[in-house]
């Protein structure tokens, strides 16, 4: 915490300091114009949903969920975590969601042999599920919000449709 910290006070320190040239109010907002983008936003949009997702133990309760409906299915929970792993990915981030589902995957995992093809099978499509998901809408991953500011600053357009 003490990073984080530090970095919330560069912008108002810039201000006191009178670094850029103008009002105060003119170069807090010149500041925090090339602090905070769009861009950013998204992203930290992403991070806070994962967060209530964690606080709210839903991760625990999908997993209890998956476990009573395909408990006795291994290729149809085996999917279930796989797109599961394909929407979260694209709502949150590609990095946050698999992290968010090998929490559901965990007591599973440890009751399996280290060997178990199963299990193997079960962390690489999640992987790649989260992989695919991460290309869907901007805010799943971090290269799409660069991609996309990018494009902005070119004078494209930018459409999900």
């Amino acid at each position: 915490a003490p990073f984080e910290a530090t970095a919330l006070f560069v912008p108002p320190l810039a201000v006191v300091l009178n670094v850029l040239e103008g009002t105060p109010q003119q170069q807090a907002k010149k500041i925090l114009a090339g602090v905070f983008t769009n861009s950013l936003y998204l992203v930290l949009c992403g991070f806070c949903i994962s967060s209530i997702f964690t606080r709210c133990q839903l991760e625990c309760r999908t997993a209890a969920l998956l476990q009573r409906t395909f408990g006795d299915r291994p290729f149809a929970f085996m999917l279930a975590i796989m797109f599961l792993g394909l929407g979260l990915s694209s709502l949150l981030s590609n990095v946050t969601a698999p992290l968010l589902l090998i929490e559901v995957l965990r007591p599973l995992l440890k009751d399996m042999p280290t060997d178990s093809r199963y299990a193997r099978a079960l962390l690489l499509g999640l992987a790649f599920s989260c992989n695919i998901g991460g290309m869907m809408t901007p805010i799943s991953s971090p290269q799409n919000v660069a991609a996309m500011a990018i494009l902005r600053q070119s004078g494209g357009e930018n459409t999900l449709g």
